[in-house]
């Protein structure tokens, strides 16, 4: 009954989001882009073993980086699936995967059942991956018809998200405990999974593979450049959202009131909203747009206050470019972003009081010290103003943030491990990947100092 409720509300709100991406369209074009897919059609027939992983947007593409190159390497012989549900998540794993000749990137189809029956048989996956709660019921039920084990990676549930699920209890206990293994991050996410009904079991806390990131040398290397020749503070407001710009550039004035010559680097979260954002900034700011000082390889102005980034996958060269770091989505009521990218880098960390979405990260880097919370507009300007006059304090929280980075990293290994069983009658390199992972960390931490 529950799921014959789920088909029938699915099918009379789809011809409104296919009004909503019609819409999007007419500005992003990228929203009528491979809409087929979402129908479960012209999509890839595979003779290969393949392993299918699903990615929501960005965020879990960047989180998913080493873990999926670590398992091309691993089981060579198999074809990787990648499915997205945004353009801009599709954007971001082809930046990513797509020269590998193993990868097809597609979109996840509607959670009908039989779009998702046809999308399973046709890829034939010998495992799939979910990447943290991305979960469809009938692309659930049908993994199970089918004998395809299903594993909820890097799983994390919070409270807001837990009250949610319990609201429909039946059909949340239904699809976590179809799940073959949960890989969670940490022991409040496996607590509120059992209360969800997961048996403890098949609950495996692993920590965050988000600590295993892969800094890009290159974003590095061209974000030291641009910032060697400047002599003037700066700090990046990142993947802000809706309401939050005018804040973020409120707050940039009281700093120009203190440091004259301060950059602001503002970076919108989605792609759709850059020429929003940049509206904002006509006749109030001198700005100057990444794109086109990444297109024509230009420096960074003198007379410039504000840096647009309007680029995807660029953020660790603006990470690399700034003092101080400020966490989007936090004064308006998002939830907040991930700080372990900034984190990385080493740099101090602001954040607004909405952290929900990575509450215990938060929590941590908020006992560690590198983490201040603010409450508005007035409060960041004058922990902005106090670090930029503070180049010590600057410094040794930098060296704090890469302290705590460090010692959570190791969760991709423990990942491998997990999922080497559903892999035992496949061909595999058994080791050379393992032993290779503390070598990679060990690269990003020494190009990130």
């Amino acid at each position: 009954m529950i799921r014959y409720c789920y088909a029938c509300l699915f099918w009379f709100i789809l011809p409104f989001v296919l009004i909503k991406y019609l819409l999007r369209s007419i500005k992003h074009r990228h929203y009528r882009h491979h809409l087929l897919e979402r129908f479960a059609l012209k999509l890839p027939r595979l003779n290969s073993p393949s392993v299918h992983m699903h990615l929501v947007s960005v965020g879990e593409a960047n989180a998913a980086s080493t873990l999926l190159f670590s398992l091309m390497e691993k089981y060579v012989n198999h074809h990787f699936v990648i499915t997205v549900t945004t353009p801009t998540g599709r954007a971001r794993v082809k930046q990513l995967f797509a020269m590998h000749p193993n990868v097809t990137i597609c979109y996840l189809p509607f959670d009908t059942y039989l779009m998702m029956r046809s999308f399973l048989k046709r890829v034939n996956p010998v495992i799939s991956l979910i990447l943290e709660t991305e979960m469809w019921p009938y692309f659930l039920l049908n993994a199970q018809q089918q004998n395809i084990p299903v594993v909820l990676v890097n799983a994390r549930l919070s409270k807001k998200s837990l009250k949610g699920y319990l609201k429909v209890d039946k059909i949340s206990k239904e699809m976590f405990t179809s799940l073959d293994l949960i890989l969670a991050q940490y022991k409040s996410d496996k607590k509120r999974l059992v209360r969800l009904g997961c048996q403890p079991e098949r609950i495996k806390k692993i920590g965050n593979i988000k600590f295993d990131l892969t800094i890009p040398f290159e974003q590095v290397k061209i974000g030291k450049r641009l910032k060697s020749k400047l002599e003037r503070p700066v700090w990046i407001a990142a993947s802000t959202h809706k309401g939050e710009e005018e804040q973020i550039l409120a707050c940039h004035k009281i700093i120009q009131s203190q440091f004259s010559n301060a950059l602001l680097i503002l970076v919108p979260r989605h792609k759709e909203r850059f020429k929003d954002v940049e509206s904002l900034l006509e006749n109030q700011f001198d700005y100057q747009k990444y794109s086109i000082i990444k297109d024509k390889k230009e420096t960074i102005s003198a007379t410039s206050s504000i840096l647009l980034g309007d680029t995807l996958g660029d953020m660790f060269t603006y990470l690399t470019l700034a003092d101080i770091s400020f966490i989007g989505g936090s004064l308006v009521k998002k939830g907040g972003h991930n700080p372990i990218e900034p984190s990385s880098i080493g740099l101090p960390i602001i954040t607004g009081p909405h952290t929900f979405n990575f509450s215990r990260v938060f929590k941590i880097c908020f006992e560690k010290g590198f983490c201040t919370k603010v409450d508005d507009v007035d409060a960041l300007s004058t922990r902005l103003i106090a670090l930029f006059k503070n180049d010590q304090q600057r410094h040794e929280l930098k060296k704090i943030a890469l302290a705590f980075v460090d010692e959570n990293k190791g969760a991709t290994r423990k990942v491998l491990n997990a999922l080497s069983p559903y892999f035992r009658h496949e061909p595999q390199l058994s080791t050379e990947v393992t032993d290779s992972l503390p070598q990679q960390i060990e690269a990003s931490r020494v190009m990130a100092e």
